[in-house]
């Protein structure tokens, strides 16, 4: 009996086993089931507790085809370094460098060859005027496309200019400015391939630029210069607008000022040009122009980061002040001084400043409106009983100045002495640039008024 029981017990732990055995197998195939139904709706399991998931960034936003704005100055201006290379190969008739540069499609699309490049191509007046104003770019799998706006000669003319980093080469097309319009909003129907790489042909290869805030401050200090010289249209329209309605209110003002200043410019632009060279017959010609004007061009600047753009203050050997205020590469604004409007830095300084050195800030204005020729602003300054006593007309103070001062004012200041509000600065003016060696003793006198204004007067010894 014993037996039997045990018998029985052991069909009963057997015929559970089997239940338990089936009721898996039917859980494991109804997961199954309902797994391939999962994947054949087109979503993918994804484990999220193991190291195969995706990062934001990998993520494509769907319905983006617009370019982007391109905001790195390196990346910029190696473009708009591209493009002026272009400009110059196409202005020299160097058809061997143009037609290694330009896309090998515009090229078959458009018939051009070494005989008939000159005809197809559009040539452009006045190229040193060049200057990017806009960029956008789009990335594929292969070289990146940069859609280009810029400015020659006051109009706008329209490039796509494509760098391949792989192979440090890039090409270039003109394209009208419908078609850059197009492509900016999105429309790249008619795009050229971004999945390509660009060979190598002899001249289309280039360097990527780099520059830290040092370099930018002189970059945009020589372009201006240059492009002063080459299209004042062009550099009245880069004026910041306030800055401009009080300073230069007509481009006929401003056209003044860079005829009275022109020697100046080229001096600076063949002390600080790669093209300076090519001004001289003979290189010993051009060492001597060096020497002799050795304190032309950027000796100091500083940069102010305002979060939405940057403010580059720069100051030159002929201690005359370019503010450019960026909010991105080539878009950027300008004063030509540091006495019309006040910066952020000079309101903050000056507010935290004692009165004697409230009075040697104001002096430095003084000493700026000088050294850009506003005799306006000077002239606005002057205490009413002196001017009328000295100098009763605005032309008779340029006049008085101009032959006592120098075109290149440097102030070292004395002292600064006070009695009842009103201040005596005492200072010594010379020339900065070391041509000329006289030294003037100048006294002058100040007072302070609200909203960092003032009025003076002055004496220079003879």
């Amino acid at each position: 009996m014993k037996k039997q029981k045990k018998i029985k017990i052991i069909i009963l732990f057997l015929i559970i086993a089997i239940i338990a055995i089936g009721t898996t197998v039917i859980v494991i195939s109804l997961n199954n089931k309902n797994g391939n139904e999962q994947n054949n709706t087109g979503l993918e399991n994804t484990d999220l507790d193991n190291n195969e998931s995706t990062n934001e960034s990998d993520f494509i936003e769907i319905g983006n085809n617009k370019p982007s704005k391109t905001t790195t100055p390196n990346i910029f201006f190696t473009v708009d370094n591209c493009i002026k290379n272009y400009l110059i190969m196409l202005h020299t008739k160097n058809s061997d460098v143009v037609l290694s540069y330009l896309n090998s499609d515009f090229i078959n699309e458009d018939q051009i060859n070494e005989n008939n490049i000159f005809q197809k191509l559009e040539q452009y007046n006045n190229f040193n005027s060049y200057m990017t104003v806009d960029m956008y770019n789009y990335i594929g799998n292969g070289a990146i496309s940069y859609y280009t706006k810029g400015i020659i000669d006051n109009r706008n003319v329209y490039f796509i200019l494509a760098l391949d980093q792989t192979n440090e080469t890039f090409d270039i097309i003109p394209i009208t400015g419908e078609k850059y319009n197009n492509i900016i909003n999105g429309d790249l129907s008619d795009e050229i391939n971004n999945d390509r790489m660009i060979s190598g042909k002899e001249y289309n290869f280039y360097s990527m630029l780099d520059y830290d805030d040092q370099g930018l401050a002189k970059k945009y200090y020589q372009e201006f210069i240059t492009l002063m010289l080459a299209s004042t249209d062009e550099t009245y329209n880069l004026l910041d607008e306030q800055y401009k309605n009080l300073r230069f209110p007509t481009i006929d003002n401003f056209n003044q000022y860079i005829n009275n200043n022109k020697e100046k410019f080229q001096i600076i632009y063949k002390v600080t040009s790669d093209d300076g060279r090519d001004e001289f017959d003979s290189l010993s010609d051009y060492l001597q122009f060096i020497n002799e004007n050795s304190s032309a061009g950027l000796t100091n600047y500083s940069v102010v980061d305002n979060g939405d753009s940057k403010q580059y203050v720069c100051l030159d050997g002929y201690n005359n002040y370019y503010i450019f205020n960026v909010r991105s590469p080539g878009d950027y604004t300008v004063y030509l001084d540091n006495h019309i409007i006040d910066t952020n830095s000079f309101v903050e300084k000056y507010d935290k400043s004692s009165e004697e050195n409230k009075c040697a800030l104001n002096a430095e204005k003084i000493k700026d409106a000088i050294n850009t020729q506003d005799y306006s602003y000077i002239y606005s300054k002057l205490d009413n009983r002196f001017k009328s006593n000295k100098f009763p007309s605005e032309d008779n103070l340029r006049l008085y100045l101009q032959r006592q001062l120098f075109n290149a004012t440097e102030f070292e200041y004395s002292k600064v002495e006070e009695s009842s509000g009103i201040y005596e600065i005492y200072l010594t003016a010379k020339d900065k640039t070391g041509k000329n060696t006289v030294q003037k003793n100048v006294t002058i006198i100040m007072k302070l008024l609200d909203n960092r204004d003032y009025t003076m007067s002055f004496s220079i010894e003879e």
